[in-house]
């Protein structure tokens, strides 16, 4: 004979078994039901329109997200040769007029040769300012879309290029306390980017001419400290040493 404590437990038993088989049962009910809807025609539609359209448009936006990355890297690629290639000729152009010992090594303080103006070095100054297209004679572009381009535009399109690329903020700049706010690979992005747009600055001030009459050497001192960063200074001559 059961007490009636033993019967509410087998009672409370009963109840519980009863629930888990009705869940079991909704839950098969459920998906039967999902795969008879994905196999109607509806279901087919759904699956062939819908899902099959979102991956194809996601698919579409990472093919294209890649061609633009491409696009920029070429574009990055071309400028720094572009621009390396033009310091390298400012200098190129110079050596032939640097004096020589008697044993044709090239003087010491880099004196410019007799009879050499000194108004010479303001020519070549200015042809390495301008576009290729206004001296061909002394510049010539790598790339024939940036014959009509100063080489500060250049430099200006390499910088926004490289805040896309590293997407930085327009305000790249570091600041104060930048070691703290900024990860080490940031801050050597945005310490890039900040040298490339003080070479165009630099550029477009009094550049070398920041003092009336630089020598050559005081030049190549302009040219290293506030031009020559070292994107620039891989492979054309002369730009990690002069006449090197």
């Amino acid at each position: 004979m059961l007490t009636d404590e033993e019967k509410l437990k087998l009672k409370a038993e009963e109840i519980y078994r009863d629930e888990v088989r009705r869940s079991l049962s909704d839950n098969k009910h459920k998906s039967n039901s999902i795969w008879t809807f994905l196999n109607s025609g509806l279901g087919l539609w759904f699956l062939s329109t819908i899902v099959i359209g979102v991956f194809t448009y996601l698919f579409n936006e990472y093919k294209e997200d890649r061609k633009i990355t491409a696009e920029q890297e070429t574009k990055i690629r071309q400028l720094d040769l572009e621009i390396e290639s033009r310091i390298s000729q400012f200098w190129v152009h110079l050596e032939p007029i640097i004096k020589r010992d008697e044993r044709n090594y090239i003087d010491s303080n880099f004196s410019l040769k007799e009879g050499v103006p000194y108004d010479t070095l303001n020519i070549l100054w200015e042809a390495f300012k301008n576009p290729p297209s206004f001296n061909p004679k002394l510049i010539t572009s790598i790339y024939k879309e940036y014959n009509t381009r100063t080489t500060i535009s250049l430099m200006i399109e390499l910088a926004t290029l490289l805040e896309q690329k590293y997407k930085l903020t327009k305000n790249h700049h570091a600041g104060i306390n930048a070691e703290s706010r900024f990860s080490k690979k940031e801050l050597v992005e945005r310490q890039e980017i900040d040298n490339i747009e003080k070479a165009a600055t630099f550029i477009g001030g009094n550049g070398i001419f920041y003092t009336p009459h630089p020598t050559v050497k005081e030049i190549w001192k302009y040219f290293a400290e506030k031009i020559i960063i070292k994107r620039w200074d891989k492979l054309f001559p002369y730009t990690d040493c002069p006449f090197c």
